[in-house]
């Protein structure tokens, strides 16, 4: 896991660092936004800055073994979904106060329990 929280953060400050490379040339060209807007080759410059940061986050997130840093993802069901691991084998636990849904597509009438009524 350390070593994919390190890829991660490689990748967030390549991106940071490309952006600021690009502000950067455009100080130092003077460029002024309100004078004429960004050139083609201006924008091509600032894609080619942050695109190898944005690689490194795709390659990231490819990972079989990526293990995000802000803990599992939870589902509508109550389970969480590790990394990709099945339900059973995750960490958190269902949720015990949730009563657990009916099977059958019968209605509470029609499989003997009357609506409303006290179990």
């Amino acid at each position: 896991m350390q070593s994919a929280r390190k890829q991660l953060l490689i990748a967030s400050g390549m991106i940071i660092g490309g952006v600021s490379a690009f502000f950067l040339f455009l100080y130092l060209t003077g460029h002024d936004p309100d004078e004429s807007p960004l050139a083609m080759y201006e924008w091509m410059l600032g894609g080619a800055l942050i695109a190898p940061g944005f690689y490194r986050l795709l390659q990231w997130s490819t990972r079989p073994d990526r293990r995000s840093p802000w803990g599992p993802r939870a589902t509508k069901s109550g389970t969480a979904v590790a990394n990709g691991l099945p339900p059973e084998t995750s960490t958190i636990p269902a949720n015990p106060d949730k009563p657990a849904p009916r099977q059958s597509g019968a209605s509470p009438a029609e499989d003997g329990k009357s609506v409303g009524a006290p179990e």
